[in-house]
């Protein structure tokens, strides 16, 4: 693998950002943790090809952006946490596809992919402090 050259912990924790380094990239990985009770997704986390895994979520319409140096996602701590791992690569057929940007813009962290396809993780009330997130897969 090659060595990473973004710097450890928080990146960006901001209303608006650019993560210019997944550019062009190719996604080898996203899964969400989401809440055993409500599936609300609480992080998501993000591999692309020679890079650790990231991790992104939304809290108070603001967006986060961290990157911890892991080399997998540790899940070992489910059910004692109450939460699930879900694979969204599988559950929106996400394979095979290049990232063409990743932006966080009005409470939401989008990944648009070359095809035209976003997936995106917002807030289902930006207005409210404490609003639950949600995923969402736009079709190209």
């Amino acid at each position: 693998m090659k060595a990473e050259t973004t710097p450890s912990g928080r990146i960006y924790q901001d209303s608006n950002f650019v993560v210019s380094e997944f550019a062009d990239a190719i996604l080898e990985g996203l899964i969400g943790m989401e809440d055993q009770i409500d599936r609300e997704p609480l992080i998501v986390f993000v591999k692309i090809k020679d890079k650790n895994w990231n991790r992104y979520f939304l809290n108070g319409a603001i967006g986060f952006w961290e990157n911890w140096q892991e080399t997998e996602v540790d899940q070992s701590e489910a059910h004692i946490d109450e939460v699930v791992y879900v694979d969204y690569m599988d559950k929106y057929a996400l394979h095979d596809k290049t990232i063409k940007t990743v932006e966080c813009k009005n409470a939401q962290i989008s990944l648009t992919f070359t095809d035209g396809s976003q997936f995106i993780l917002k807030e289902v009330a930006p207005e409210n402090p404490d609003s639950a997130s949600e995923v969402l897969y736009i079709a190209p």
